[in-house]
């Protein structure tokens, strides 16, 4: 086995001499086998943070000079509630009462009227019920007196409606809707005004609703979109039932009189 010993060892010093390389123009040149290179050091890396700018928890930009500071700025206080118009209501229902006698004239007996015969406001229907609650005989609307007239308006409308419960341009409006169209179909009007949801019943969620709506926006202004929805409301029973297109146009007038009516009355 020496001779394979032998032949490592050769194999060994051999690795160990320069390489020769035969020249294609002269003699045959040694080429030493190339050094090697010392590992480099890497270039320490910078990190350059840039202010954000136009930001208002920095202060670069436009939004102040300097570099970042880190400093949230402290939120606005909330702003107070909007102060609404005193509420008188025993008032307010007079007030109110006086001008649906306006609107809604004598005696009336159309056929095609959804209320029937009617008297200052009041159905045939209506009136029957109140005297029969007073254990009274039924008799003609026609013969119906302002102290009566006044009683059904209250506690009928004015109270079924919870008129009493509103502001004072709010509490007008939602009452000659309640004579107009009915206490249902008012309070899904004044819910629809406010977001809640339209059942036809003014409870406690309506009511929370009315009064946040308040809290930021006036008495007239919350008054004016309830009649906005109150014109939507007689255009789509208009579509619904073509027979009532030749009282549109006295509905939609009553509206713009109350609205007007709104605008000019003094608190």
């Amino acid at each position: 086995m020496k001779w394979l010993t032998d032949l490592i060892y050769r194999l060994f010093q051999s690795a160990k001499e320069p390489v020769k390389v035969p020249s294609l123009q002269g003699p045959t040149q040694v080429i030493d086998p190339p050094p090697v290179a010392e590992p480099s050091t890497p270039e320490p890396v910078k990190i350059v943070v840039e202010p954000v700018k136009d930001n208002p928890l920095f202060g670069g930009g436009k939004s102040g000079g300097g570099g970042a500071t880190g400093v949230i700025p402290e939120p606005e206080p909330p702003k107070p509630p909007i102060k609404q118009p005193s509420y008188d209501e025993a008032v307010t229902y007079h007030e109110a009462l006086r001008l649906i006698l306006r609107f809604e004239g004598g005696y009336i007996n159309d056929k095609d009227d959804p209320g029937g015969e009617t008297n200052k406001g009041i159905t045939k229907d209506v009136y029957d019920c109140y005297r029969e609650a007073k254990g009274q005989p039924a008799q003609s609307v026609k013969n119906i007196t302002d102290e009566e007239v006044s009683s059904i308006y209250r506690k009928s409308y004015w109270l079924v409606g919870n008129c009493d419960k509103l502001t004072p341009c709010l509490s007008i409006a939602h009452f000659d809707t309640c004579v107009n169209a009915g206490t249902n179909q008012a309070a899904k009007i004044l819910q629809r005004t406010v977001g809640a949801k339209d059942d036809g019943s003014i409870g406690s969620g309506t009511l929370k609703k009315l009064a946040s709506k308040l809290s930021t926006t006036l008495d007239l202004v919350v008054a004016q979109e309830y009649l906005v929805k109150r014109r939507a409301f007689y255009n789509s029973l208009v579509q619904q039932k073509p027979d009532l297109q030749k009282f549109l146009k006295g509905w939609l007038n009553r509206v713009d009189a109350l609205e007007k009516y709104l605008k000019d009355r003094k608190a």
